[in-house]
């Protein structure tokens, strides 16, 4: 029997740390602990940013051109999965595709989603969007910081 070496160094340090960081995010906020929740988003924010990144330019198995195919190939993978055949794929299949492309989106927008949550002064301190002129930062699309004042005195009573 042949061992094949699917994955590279990067994309598994970065499936165990994201393992890691996601259990300590929901730690982290379990016992009140904000301000290393924070940070904890920020290293995830970090590593989705490196992933689509290496999934560009990446090792082959790493790429996303190599694991991503049409949604068709991805439900007649689903259809085969009757069969009860073995999967000769070597990485991700047409269906395994899909579903990385969906959890790394949800992560996203769960990250982001509390990056937005403290309002637009927290947004620019976990993306570190600060700059010197502020124009970089389009505050007329994101919503008021008394949005989030308002929400937030809500969620404490």
């Amino acid at each position: 029997m042949r061992l094949t070496k699917v994955w590279d160094l990067p994309v598994r340090l970065f499936h165990w740390i994201l393992v890691v960081l996601i259990a300590s995010s929901w730690l982290t906020q379990e016992f009140g602990k904000m301000d290393v929740h924070m940070w904890i988003g920020e290293w995830i924010l970090t590593l989705l940013i490196f992933r689509l990144v290496w999934g560009l330019i990446g090792s082959d198995t790493a790429r996303f051109s190599h694991f991503l195919r049409s949604p068709f190939e991805a439900l007649r993978h689903l259809m085969h999965m009757t069969r009860r055949e073995p999967d000769t794929e070597v990485g991700h299949n047409a269906a395994g595709g899909w579903m990385v492309l969906a959890m790394l989106g949800l992560i996203a927008v769960q990250t982001g989603s509390g990056c937005l949550r403290g309002g637009i002064g927290n947004l620019r301190t976990c993306c570190r969007m600060r700059s010197r002129d502020r124009s970089l930062v389009p505050v007329a699309t994101l919503p008021s910081r008394t949005s989030f004042e308002t929400q937030s005195r809500y969620r404490r009573h």
